[in-house]
């Protein structure tokens, strides 16, 4: 009886071992093969948009109608007072110009709506210690205050710059001259007015669909923008973003910009979170194909690389409405930790970590414990 009994339990004891074993060896209680440290890392976004390009120069109207010819070359530098065109006059109708209607201005409720909940955010990093977020925060509450003040001083409406700068010769031809040193553009449009570096964060998103075809002026009539004078130092440029995209970008950021045939670099001017209006300004300090005359391009942006903890997109889940992932506590029970993701590239995301903060309804922000530096973050929940 008893060498029966022994017998059982050495049975028991070889198959309770095999099926450890065959248990471990397919990873069920290794924990290598099932989670990662969480670390710091940094991910390469790149985002293709389309980019607006607003530049500090000066439209030049004719006084008269009639043939022009240009004196200078398309994209040529001029000086202030040198003649780059003539205008041979002749009789030509009339034509109604479109409205500015179509190019709507934010609202400044809106921004001060937007200065509120910055105002708020700068209060609790302020609380909570959080250095990093308050300088930003800081730059990010006065460049909107510069908005909020054009607003004010413009009466809530869009800057023009414009210019009739001609002298009449004894031959009855109109000379045209530069109002200002810069580079000499040809290709206009009814709207380039609008495009002066001072709109380029008061124009609503949706009224960039709007823009006119460009084309040189071969006849002008009285009234029409005949060409424009370019300051190349003070190209500024606007991305339309998604709310998550602002993610990407801080104030003073250097990034690339990927043209057709070029790379060129720009520092993040300013961050831009209203209603009408999500994305980024840009400003440009270097000369590229077309700086001049282009006014909408495609271009692949590539924001400073991603920095925060490197997660797996495989250990990313959706509990109760929250996205969080999994982590592997030391006693082996795991433990399901939200989190707030900064960017994602193919299969990698990078979160914030530590704590991030939530906007609540009421318009206050509340802080939410996560991941921290080396949690043990399980691969697949």
């Amino acid at each position: 009886m008893i060498k029966k009994i022994t017998s059982k339990m050495i049975m028991f004891l070889i198959i309770l071992l095999v099926t450890l074993f065959i248990i471990n060896s397919i990873g069920i209680f290794n924990r290598k093969a099932k989670t990662y440290p969480a670390k710091v890392g940094v991910l390469d976004v790149q985002l293709t948009k389309d980019i607006y390009l607003f530049r500090n120069e000066v439209n030049v109207f004719s006084n008269t109608s009639g043939d022009v010819e240009f004196l200078v070359k398309n994209g040529k530098r001029v000086s202030v007072g040198q003649e780059i065109a003539k205008i041979k006059p002749k009789s030509m109708p009339n034509l109604e110009k479109a409205s500015s209607d179509e190019y709507n201005i934010i609202d400044v409720n809106d921004v001060d709506s937007n200065l509120e909940a910055l105002n708020n955010k700068l209060s609790y990093s302020i609380q909570e210690n959080k250095f990093s977020e308050i300088n930003e925060l800081k730059e990010r509450i006065a460049r909107l205050n510069l908005i909020k003040d054009n607003l004010v001083k413009n009466d809530n409406k869009l800057y023009f710059n414009r210019a009739i700068s001609s002298e009449t010769k004894e031959s009855n031809e109109t000379i045209i001259t530069a109002p200002i040193s810069g580079i000499a553009s040809f290709e206009t449009s009814d709207d380039d007015e609008y495009f002066s570096s001072n709109n380029v964060s008061l124009m609503v998103d949706e009224s960039l669909k709007n823009i006119k075809e460009r084309k040189i002026n071969q006849e002008v009539r009285k009234g029409d923008n005949l060409l424009r004078v370019v300051d190349n130092l003070s190209v500024f440029a606007y991305i339309p973003l998604e709310k998550k995209e602002l993610e990407y970008f801080k104030i003073d950021d250097s990034i690339d910009i990927k043209l057709e045939n070029e790379t060129i670099s720009a520092k993040v001017y300013n961050i831009i979170d209203l209603d009408y209006k999500t994305g980024i300004v840009l400003n440009i300090k270097e000369m590229f194909t077309d700086c001049y005359s282009s006014r909408k391009i495609g271009a692949v942006i590539v924001p400073s690389l991603s920095r925060g903890l490197i997660i797996k997109e495989s250990s990313i889940v959706e509990k109760d409405g929250t996205v969080g992932v999994y982590i592997l506590k030391i006693d082996d029970t795991k433990e399901f930790v939200p989190i707030k993701i900064k960017s994602s590239i193919n299969d990698q995301s990078t979160i914030y970590y530590d704590s991030f903060t939530v906007e609540l309804e009421n318009g206050k922000t509340e802080s939410v414990d996560t991941v921290n530096l080396y949690d043990e973050v399980i691969e697949k929940p």
